[in-house]
């Protein structure tokens, strides 16, 4: 009987040790997530992953390069409108990645299935002083980039659509090649 009341009362503190532990590993995950800087979703192919979350819709924007000259970009086409898309593009897997983002390197799809190329941000036409509140919307990614191995680059990118056209997921085509869905 006393040997049977020895293996309860170790039983019991083991089981509390065990759920003690548990409950710290759980708030750990939990503050590590809730400091993560992420906006949307990570999606990937085979070497590159891209965080994006949903399309802005702006009749323009203005950019600024690196020695200060305002670039205004705005659409092209009657009732069309920008989407600007703030993305991440990352490589975890392969040693290199060369990627070179232009009118070719994406598209972004609507409800219908019609695709819409990248538009080239520094083709605008010579912009306006630096406004804010069109100048959010930058800077943003173009060109060629070499991601090695966990690095990552950052940036806006832009698409001409039909103004008010729902659009549904990113067709992702430079380096490698996949759906990126938009939060709705």
């Amino acid at each position: 009987m006393r040997n049977m009341m020895k293996r309860k009362i170790i039983w019991i503190p083991g089981l509390v040790a065990v759920l003690l532990v548990a409950i710290i590993a759980a708030v750990v995950v939990i503050v590590l997530n809730r400091g993560s800087d992420e906006v949307g979703k990570w999606y990937h192919g085979r070497n590159l992953y891209i965080n994006l979350d949903r399309a802005y819709r702006v009749d323009k924007v203005v950019n600024t390069d690196v020695s200060g000259k305002n670039t205004l970009l705005r659409p092209q086409k009657a009732d069309y409108e920008l989407a600007a898309l703030f993305i991440t593009v990352a490589n975890f897997s392969a040693a290199r990645n060369l990627i070179f983002i232009d009118g070719d390197a994406a598209f972004v799809v609507d409800e219908e299935g019609n695709n819409y190329p990248l538009i080239n941000p520094l083709q605008g036409e010579q912009g306006p002083d630096s406004d804010p509140e069109m100048n959010k919307y930058g800077p943003p990614l173009w060109g060629s980039a070499d991601l090695p191995k966990d690095y990552q680059i950052s940036g806006w990118i832009y698409f001409e659509v039909p103004r008010g056209r729902r659009l549904s997921y990113i067709l992702w085509e430079e380096a490698d090649n996949f759906r990126a869905y938009l939060a709705k």
